[in-house]
């Protein structure tokens, strides 16, 4: 079986359907040892993914996952969105925004602010 490229995951990951990502994403977090639970629909108030962890100490994180395109960067209105999942669900120990794409320089300077943790396409 031939190499796969960064390149080509990250093209793949753009393009396939924002469930299948969502419960992509929900697997990354399961192989570190978290149970999750992706929710479906418009009734999930912003949360794709919860995803908990006992062991240490309980853990509980709230996952928006976006599927974008390399030219969609999520901004910062995504990110003051996002914040207020902390409000809820009080157990909430972090909130998290996922894309394929990247984020903005204003989104990082807010996450950062609104205690948001980020991660791209590339990580």
């Amino acid at each position: 079986m031939a190499d796969v490229s960064e390149d080509e995951i990250k093209r793949e990951l753009q393009q396939m359907d924002p469930y299948i990502f969502e419960e992509l994403v929900a697997e990354i977090w399961e192989s570190q040892g978290y149970q999750t639970t992706v929710r479906k629909g418009s009734g999930d108030r912003g949360i794709d993914i919860e995803a908990t962890k006992q062991i240490p100490v309980h853990e509980k994180v709230l996952i928006q996952a976006k599927r974008y395109a390399e030219s969609n960067k999520v901004g910062s209105k995504i990110v003051r969105e996002y914040a207020t999942l902390y409000q809820q669900l009080p157990d909430a120990d972090s909130v998290v925004i996922a894309t394929s794409s990247e984020f903005t320089s204003q989104a990082e300077v807010l996450a950062r602010d609104l205690n948001v943790k980020l991660v791209d396409g590339n990580k």
